[in-house]
């Protein structure tokens, strides 16, 4: 009956905890939908949160498979989890996409500001109107491994995955027009 006291109690806690993150996930909200980066940064709250609210109720389901309750809000999170990035949910290729897409449009923001101003910067990739930090950089850097290996591990699915988000444009884009760094 001790065990049984625990699981009881264990389950309580495990469930009301999700339902905390779910709670939370649908709640976190962009004060200003005109800002990419963050609607960017409220999905990747958003699928934290949400993961962590699944694998609160899977570890509850495990040892109690008949919570119907608990059965219900996993398929509320899942549901959640689907309508982020587009639909498609978010994996380690979205991510990858969304990060190299929001490096290129501060660059192509940079541009238009200043058309004309350095005709040959665009080309190189570095065009001296200030760039992305270090830190960013190393952030692109990292997505472009991402792509990398997954189309070096020739699996058809990744490959999908990073024509269906867009991909194959955007990194063409980066191979001409490079990623801008900051010179300071």
């Amino acid at each position: 009956t001790s065990e049984k006291n625990n699981l009881s109690l264990r389950g309580k806690i495990l469930y009301r905890r999700s339902k905390a993150l779910v709670v939370l996930a649908t709640s976190v909200r962009n004060p200003n939908n005109t800002q990419n980066d963050d609607n960017n940064d409220n999905d990747d709250a958003k699928e934290k949160h949400l993961n962590n609210a699944a694998k609160d109720l899977l570890q509850l389901l495990s040892f109690d498979p008949n919570n119907k309750e608990a059965a219900s809000l996993l398929r509320v999170t899942r549901a959640h989890h689907g309508k982020l990035g587009g639909g498609m949910g978010r994996n380690r290729i979205s991510r990858a996409c969304d990060c190299l897409r929001r490096m290129v449009a501060v660059d192509n923001a940079n541009a238009n500001e200043n058309v004309g101003d350095n005709a040959n910067g665009a080309a190189s990739g570095t065009n001296g109107m200030g760039g992305i930090s270090s830190d960013t950089l190393e952030e692109a850097l990292q997505s472009l491994r991402i792509l990398q290996g997954s189309l070096v591990e020739d699996v058809s699915s990744s490959a999908h995955d990073i024509g269906r988000r867009g991909g194959v444009s955007l990194l063409l884009h980066i191979a001409r027009h490079g990623i801008p760094i900051n010179d300071t």
